[in-house]
């Protein structure tokens, strides 16, 4: 009897302990409990030391960021611990580095299958880890608040409102690497240069790999015509053709460069999306947001609307590498002025019934 109670008490204390932002992908992944879109699914991605920083650890030169590995984690932490919420979605593989495999293109799907839908992305550059510090900081919102979030009665109905209306895309990571590049082959063999210093040539810029952003030039800045030419950017056009509702949805990219702006925006419902974040960030935050959002669209925003039905394509830089505090992209000023943006693009195509 007495061994009977102690694994009786063994078992419920297992299931009330909370899932740790470090959770190791392979006990999540045997869990069983992660729902996936397809059956069967045994993700291949980076582990830790797979993917280099250039000579430079993330807590250093380039921020107080979490590597990939450690991030992607906490992504499956909270899916696996919300499986009612989160679908995971393989929507494709990324080109193979040298001595590695594709790893897989995963996307988080939170919400509601009916609802509005919206989808933010953010490492189109390899090198820019803030963004996917403020994607972790929304999806961890939506489906693990702070006790302090829950206790904001404005916070906590927009959160549920979210969650019941509208269905949520999270694609962390566009390219795995850590570089801007892809490094499928050498775009400029004779300048015998190597930018990001891990021994491969140039490659193609995926974020110059659409439409609407076909540049010519300085091997950084390289696109081949016509665009969609690698596995990345042909899996989030594919995917994009399925995410389409009649053409009412967003898009947003969370790029990375020197300085922090609002980012621009276009798209039918561009207009009355920014006006909207100002209210919504007064009702969540008072006053109104650090910076302003602009007109005019970028690489894969522009493509959204232009080619996809997008109601409103947002691109935004999030601040220099080594200048942007991580508390500003997971709870300050960076963070309020996305999830405001974020709140009112899926107010406006929400889905009620």
């Amino acid at each position: 009897m007495l061994k009977k109670t102690l694994l009786l008490l063994t078992i419920v204390m297992i299931l009330i302990v909370p899932v740790s932002d470090a959770a190791q992908i392979n006990s999540i992944q045997s869990s069983g409990s992660v729902k996936y879109d397809t059956p069967d699914v045994s993700l291949v991605v980076p582990q830790l030391g797979d993917i280099t920083y250039g000579g430079q650890s993330p807590g250093t030169t380039y921020g107080p960021y979490t590597d990939k590995p450690t991030m992607f984690q906490n992504f499956l932490a909270l899916a696996n611990a919300n499986p009612s919420l989160v679908t995971v979605q393989v929507i494709g593989q990324c080109y193979p580095k040298q001595g590695y495999p594709a790893w897989d293109l995963v996307v988080f799907k939170v919400g509601n299958p009916n609802g509005g839908r919206v989808m933010w992305d953010s490492c189109m550059h390899g090198i820019e880890d803030a963004g996917v510090e403020v994607l972790y900081a929304i999806y961890k919102w939506l489906l693990n608040p702070t006790d302090a979030q829950r206790a904001s009665a404005n916070l906590e109905a927009r959160r549920q409102r979210i969650l019941d209306n509208n269905y949520i895309a999270f694609f962390p990571f566009v390219d795995w690497r850590f570089s801007r590049m892809n490094f499928n082959y050498d775009a400029n063999p004779a300048s015998g240069t190597d930018g990001d210093g891990d021994g491969l040539p140039y490659g193609i810029n995926l974020a110059r790999d659409f439409r609407n952003s076909h540049e010519e030039g300085l091997p950084d800045n390289y696109a081949p015509p016509g665009g969609y030419t690698q596995p990345e950017t042909q899996a989030m056009v594919n995917f994009w053709n399925t995410w389409n509702d009649a053409g009412n949805w967003f898009y947003a990219n969370l790029h990375q460069g020197s300085s922090y702006v609002g980012g621009s925006m276009a798209g039918p419902l561009s207009s009355q999306c920014v006006s909207l974040r100002n209210t919504i960030y007064a009702e969540l935050f008072g006053g109104s947001p650090s910076q302003t959002v602009g007109n005019g669209n970028y690489a894969s925003s522009a493509d959204a609307v232009d080619y996809y039905g997008c109601s409103g394509g947002f691109w935004a830089e999030l601040g220099g590498w080594a200048r942007t505090y991580k508390t500003s992209l997971t709870s300050g000023a960076i963070y309020k002025d996305l999830l405001s943006l974020f709140a009112a693009m899926c107010e406006l195509v929400e889905t009620t019934s």
